[in-house]
């Protein structure tokens, strides 16, 4: 990888993310990069200047949240 994680298992960070970041890294080189993905999730990874991946977030996406609130909420509509 064209970076260093701090991440104590990077096993689990996911092929999605490494890609990202990797990606990330290629493209603005030497400069501090946030990425974020919205997809079935939303991540965000943040990678310093010196190519360190400092860690991220995983969070639902936006259809877990819309369904998260119709059912955990009696008065907003479904649709």
């Amino acid at each position: 990888m064209p970076f260093k994680t701090s991440y104590n298992s990077p096993k689990t960070l996911g092929s999605d993310r490494l890609a990202l970041i990797a990606g990330a890294v290629s493209v603005f080189p030497n400069r501090p990069v946030l990425i974020i993905d919205a997809g079935t999730c939303i991540t965000f990874d943040f990678v310093d200047s010196k190519k360190n991946h400092l860690g991220g977030s995983i969070s639902p996406g936006l259809q877990m949240r819309l369904n998260a609130l119709k059912s955990q909420t009696s008065a907003l509509p479904a649709n």
